[in-house]
């Protein structure tokens, strides 16, 4: 009865815990506690993230593509998306729907990813101890809103890192930062092609030239034509329809044939850039397939001819027409200006050149435009005619030369009328590689500008003990004989900035670890002239305390005799050098007490403003007065200051309105003034801009490289071949976008996780320290656990012959043959005699 009721009494408690158990489980489902250890919170989204979530006008959807069998690296990332997505939707409070689903066993899901987003398979080569294939896999993520969505692809949402030992290290991107900033995007762009094409008071034309087939003599050498023809116009004809029915006012859209209309013929080729396509028969008319968008006096080239099946082609068109509308009128993306040496050609521009089967040339900043066009609408821009461009939301300045007078005035009022740019500035540019690395001095013309902001640069090349190794041909002494080979090497000229060569107190630069720089040129800041007005200046990146300067601008190969390993040494009087500044705030313009360049006409300009001698038009007032003189001191304020967007005023109107570009007046307005006495008296129509502002608005920023190698092209393949990641660059550079527009929730987000952490490089004496730890440790632990084990067997020993001792006369008279009592029974046994 006693074991039975041992076992009901388990039974109870056992069932008494299940209960409560469950109880708790009931109580607390409501409740979701999680505790996030890691260093910079990185499972937990950021205030930031959740004041745009907060803030979302209506629901969105974020729709996850991901495969069930995936690439074996990819796998273990999928939870943790899924994890971070859930965080979205909790925190969300309703706003924000979830789905997840694997289109490669949804056939209704793999229909919606590709019609509705165009979301398809990634070829990804999986090779495991039991096969070797290719296969096709889903890696997507998706933010609808609306008409308006952004996908996340493969590239967006992993970074690959290549290791020594030739194995692949895959982790997330900055996850929070991708999806917040396609939520803004998706939100900002949500009906904005429709409400604003309903608003304007000229259509966007849209207008597809494309010859009949019905005109294409029928033949065998023209069967192929004939049929692609028909293909392409039942494409267009259903791409047409549909933008009709989707833009209902303010858009049209027409296909038309120019082999029949002479005049659009000749119209498509002088105006609007567009070729026939380049087939050649007897008897064969021009045959035509392209479109142009135009709007304003501008236009745009689109790429019809299609590449694949006729689904594939007509979301492929709907995508590009869309992209050109927002292109002519400028949508929720940053509009990046870029200014380079490269050829400045459109994209529309590119396209052209492709359609007449020529190459676009390139520059050396390729990589960055393909990173920077998914983020940002992007476009090349010029300063030539000294029009400050006030259509770009950020100016970004790429290693520039010989910039002539009018382009740095430009620049310069660009910066007074709120502007905000990036300058890459650099000495000397890589002229030759083989057999010996060499250098091409530059001169920029940018020098006497940063100058008069408080930016100094130097005519030199920055070196520092605090480099990135790089393959490098050297030189190398054998057997006698000099042999070019190729060796990883210490390069100075690569410096490093990390650890104390980054400003922790600036948000644009502080969440980032590593930046390497090829052949810059140091800077120096003046502090008295850059806060003259009252801006904040302050550095951004610099090199070690063991770097020194060199004024040799051609020869940088390196060495390795003479200075032991290194193949180089670091001078005694070596010191920090400034490789990045910025300034922000209230600027002095730099023609304050210069004469303004487009006020200096040439003779052939004089004579054409002859012409318009008559006070009438232009900046010159009759008999060629300046027209500051004509109307008075009143048209020096900041609001004639430059023409609307860039454009001279008509010749009948007077000065031009306020340019909109000031997002926040100065409570004192920016200083203007007339030209000075050291200006020409005469001016001519063509130089349409106003007396310069001398001063800025509160909301310029300036941010100055002594570099511009660190965004290029040569640059990608360097950090490629050192196993550092390019991208971490142009994170970089986007964070500082974020900071010049004042994007501050983004900026607080971009860099979490990211962060690169290099291993502290070791001296000998610390490295020899380790080795003789691996190899005296183990044998230390070893011989440890065996005392231990030793010991303790010696103390069992010693219990149990005391415990024999004891026994003896407990267990009865002497020469008894029975066993002892245990100890247990014995004192059992001695309780009850007591």
């Amino acid at each position: 009865m006693g074991g039975i009721s041992l076992r009901l009494q388990a039974a109870v408690v056992v069932a008494l815990l299940a209960a409560n158990l469950v109880a708790l489980n009931l109580l607390v489902r409501p409740a979701n506690a999680r505790l996030d250890l890691t260093e910079e919170r990185i499972y937990t989204i950021t205030d930031a993230t959740r004041a745009v979530l907060a803030a979302l006008p209506d629901q969105i959807t974020i729709y996850g593509w991901f495969s069930g069998e995936t690439h074996p690296k990819l796998a273990p990332l999928v939870p943790r998306i899924r994890d971070l997505v859930e965080e979205y939707r909790v925190a969300a409070n309703g706003r924000v729907q979830v789905q997840f689903s694997d289109p490669r066993g949804d056939e209704e899901a793999e229909k919606e990813a590709y019609r509705r987003f165009g979301v398809k398979p990634v070829p990804l080569q999986i090779q495991t101890k039991y096969e070797a294939a290719v296969k096709s896999t889903y890696f997507h993520l998706t933010v609808a809103y609306g008409d308006q969505h952004h996908t996340l692809g493969l590239r967006d949402l992993i970074e690959v890192e290549y290791l020594p030992d030739g194995e692949v290290e895959v982790r997330l991107a900055n996850l929070e930062y991708e999806l917040t900033r396609a939520i803004q995007k998706v939100v900002r762009s949500f009906g904005t092609l429709e409400t604003r094409l309903a608003g304007l008071e000229q259509p966007v034309v849209l207008r597809v030239l494309l010859t009949d087939p019905a005109r294409v003599p029928a033949g065998e050498q023209t069967e192929d034509l004939r049929a692609f023809l028909v293909r392409r116009k039942e494409v267009l004809e259903g791409v047409v329809q549909e933008l009709r029915r989707r833009f209902t006012a303010g858009f049209t859209a027409s296909i038309e044939d120019p082999a029949a209309d002479p005049a659009l013929a000749a119209r498509a080729r002088r105006q609007l850039g567009v070729r026939p396509i380049a087939v050649r028969l007897e008897g064969l008319p021009e045959v035509w397939c392209a479109a142009v968008l135009e709007h304003g006096g501008q236009a745009g080239v689109i790429d019809v001819r299609g590449r694949g099946t006729g689904e594939d082609d007509s979301f492929a068109i709907r995508q590009a027409v869309e992209a050109g509308i927002r292109r002519l009128l400028p949508g929720a993306l940053r509009r990046l200006g870029i200014v380079s040496e490269g050829p400045q050609l459109s994209p529309e521009e590119r396209l052209r050149m492709q359609m007449m089967g020529q190459s676009p040339p390139g520059d050396n900043f390729q990589t960055l435009r393909e990173a920077l066009r998914g983020r940002f609408e992007v476009s090349d821009v010029s300063l030539a005619e000294g029009r400050p461009p006030l259509d770009v939301d950020v100016l970004l300045v790429l290693a520039p030369k010989e910039m002539t007078e009018k382009e740095r005035f430009a620049l310069d009022q660009y910066l007074m009328l709120g502007g905000r740019a990036i300058v890459c500035h650099e000495a000397a540019e890589l002229a030759a590689t083989q057999p010996r690395l060499r250098m091409r001095p530059l001169e920029t013309g940018l020098g006497e500008l940063l100058a008069a902001y408080g930016i100094k640069t130097e005519k030199a090349l920055l070196e520092d003990d605090r480099n990135m190794p790089f393959l490098l041909p050297v030189i190398v002494r054998r057997g006698g004989e000099h042999i070019l080979a190729i060796e990883e090497v210490a390069y100075p000229w690569f410096v490093e900035a990390r650890e104390d060569g980054i400003n922790r107190d600036n948000p644009a630069v502080a969440r980032f670890d590593q930046v390497t720089f090829l052949w810059p040129t140091p800077l120096d800041l003046d502090l008295e002239k850059a806060t003259a007005e009252g801006a904040r200046a302050d550095w951004l990146l610099r090199s070690s305390e063991r770097a020194w300067t060199t004024a040799d601008l051609i020869d940088v190969h390196l060495e390795l005799q003479g200075y032991g390993d290194k193949g180089y040494a670091v001078p005694a009087d070596a010191r920090q050098r400034l490789l990045a500044v910025a300034i922000s705030g209230r600027m002095r313009s730099a023609y304050r007490d210069r004469p303004v360049p487009a006020l200096a006409a040439s003779e052939g300009e004089q004579a054409a403003g002859a012409d318009h001698g008559d006070g009438s038009g232009g900046p010159g007032g009759a008999n060629g007065e300046p027209a500051a003189a004509e109307h008075g001191p009143g048209h020096g304020s900041p609001e004639a200051a430059a023409p609307a967007a860039g454009e001279p005023p008509p010749a009948d109107e007077g000065p031009p309105e306020a340019s909109p570009v000031t997002s926040t007046p100065s409570a004192a307005a920016p200083d203007t003034v007339t030209p000075s006495a050291a200006s020409p008296s005469s001016v001519s129509p063509s130089a349409a801009l106003q007396e310069p502002v001398l001063v800025s608005t509160d909301a310029t920023r300036l941010i100055v490289f002594g570099d511009a190698d660190w965004l290029s092209d040569l640059a990608a393949g360097a950090l490629a071949r050192s196993g550092r990641d390019y991208r971490n660059h142009v994170a970089l550079l986007e964070s500082l976008i974020d900071w010049a527009m004042e994007d501050l929730a983004l900026l607080e987000i971009r860099g979490r996780g990211g962060r690169a952490r290099p291993l502290e490089a070791l001296d000998r004496a610390a490295m020899r320290r380790i080795e003789i730890l691996n190899h005296a440790g183990p044998a230390l632990l070893v011989l440890l656990f065996g005392l231990g084990r030793w010991g303790a067997r010696r103390r069992a020993e010693r219990r149990r012959g005391t415990g024999g001792r004891s026994s003896g006369p407990a267990g009865g008279g002497a020469g008894s043959e029975s066993a002892p009592a245990a100890p247990g029974r014995e004192a059992t046994t001695a309780e009850g005699a007591a």
